[in-house]
């Protein structure tokens, strides 16, 4: 963590607004901001570390993991990469040089930001917060597969929403139009009465780590 925290005091990778996972610009300490032809004064960074140096349960238990971990979690050499394409619930693993096959966990940490709390416009969140409250009274999210009782056409869980924004059959708060909803997270509502609103999904802040083992 510390040395992940020197790093970004030099230079850190940042999403354009308007295409939140298809741009990146690298900016390095000193040097003037500029984007799309714009010079900005400041920006709100956020840690680019996850399916890197840690890994999303809530994700296939770690499925989307990429990064570049060659040993098992005893410090022995994997002759394959960490992954988990399986989705099996030991999380990213290996198998290990001079082993028969068998499946060792590669000791990965998950990832506590957007996990169990929303960093940002919440665009990445895949916790598994699925209520809002409207009132003083906790109300359950309508499936993004569903029209009932709120019909809805734009946030459907196509290929394109699964994979950028996390959609799915399921009622939990995401995040799929960051443009207009920049608040965080949020959810069709199960109440007639309510059609949308933001979840109760704590924001990260500094006080929260970001990945736990």
């Amino acid at each position: 963590k510390q040395w992940y925290q020197r790093r970004v005091a030099i230079t850190a990778g940042i999403r354009i607004p308007e295409h939140h996972y298809t741009d990146y610009h690298i900016v390095k300490q000193g040097k003037k901001i500029y984007l799309n032809g714009v010079e900005h004064k400041s920006l709100h960074i956020e840690p680019l570390i996850t399916n890197m140096f840690c890994y999303k349960d809530t994700e296939g238990h770690g499925q989307r993991f990429s990064g570049y971990q060659t040993k098992d979690y005893l410090g022995r050499q994997c002759r394959t990469q960490c992954r988990n394409y399986d989705g099996e619930d030991i999380g990213p693993h290996c198998e290990v040089a001079g082993h028969a096959y068998l499946p060792s966990p590669c000791g990965i940490p998950k990832c506590v930001w957007d996990v169990k709390c929303s960093a940002g416009l919440g665009v990445e969140y895949r916790g598994n917060v699925n209520s809002l409250t409207e009132a003083g009274v906790k109300i359950a999210c309508q499936s993004w597969n569903s029209n009932y009782p709120h019909h809805h056409s734009d946030f459907h869980p196509t290929s394109k929403n699964k994979e950028i924004y996390g959609l799915g059959k399921h009622n939990y708060c995401r995040n799929p139009d960051p443009q207009v909803t920049t608040k965080g997270p949020w959810c069709y509502s199960n109440s007639s009465w309510v059609r949308w609103d933001y979840c109760d999904v704590p924001q990260c802040t500094a006080d929260i780590p970001y990945f736990e083992h």
